[in-house]
């Protein structure tokens, strides 16, 4: 997942601008986000496998402190580009593997921008975030999808309020099919 994600950062955005079928899918996504999101606009985000930020920065530009997370480190600099276009403040913070940040300040100003699996958000404090959104499907995307989600249960303050995008994850059988790759089938399998 990450490789992949790494390998697509520089042009994920595109693969999607301009089709008129992810065009209607946002648009709907969006209208059933904005019936969940908190109304004090004070409230913390985090945007859980961000991707480029495509809904964090739909929440950021809304007045939402927003804050993003995604396995891809080159998925975390697109939206670092975005937010130094927009010239807001950021903190990049690195928690993959032995990478163990210290205590980080969340009423610091800016957003940090998380560069962690799902798998294992330890270094997320715990009751941060009053909105968690992940589209894309990530919790498919995690080795132990339970962990995942009771780590993020963890994040969310009580009465706050998780959307999670799931799909079924036999959607990519088909480009084994398609690639007549029966080895890589029996791997995804």
């Amino acid at each position: 997942v990450e490789l992949y994600h790494d390998r697509v950062a520089g042009l994920y955005d595109t693969l999607y601008d301009g089709a008129a079928y992810w065009e209607v899918v946002f648009q709907i996504t969006w209208r059933n986000l904005l019936r969940y999101l908190p109304k004090a606009t004070s409230t913390r985000c985090l945007d859980v496998g961000c991707g480029t930020g495509r809904w964090g920065m739909r929440l950021f530009r809304g007045g939402y402190p927003t804050d993003f997370l995604d396995i891809s480190q080159k998925m975390i600099d697109q939206v670092a580009v975005k937010l130094e276009r927009l010239g807001k403040p950021f903190r990049l913070v690195g928690c993959m593997g032995d990478e163990k940040p210290p205590p980080v300040d969340m009423a610091a100003p800016g957003s940090v921008l998380w560069h962690a699996s799902v798998d294992d958000m330890s270094a997320l404090p715990s009751e941060s975030y009053d909105f968690i959104v992940g589209q894309g499907d990530p919790l498919n995307c995690a080795l132990r999808p339970a962990r995942a989600y009771k780590e993020l249960a963890r994040l969310l303050r009580p009465g706050g309020v998780m959307i999670m995008a799931v799909d079924n994850r036999l959607q990519g059988i088909y480009h084994y099919f398609r690639d007549g790759d029966v080895a890589g089938l029996e791997d995804f399998l």
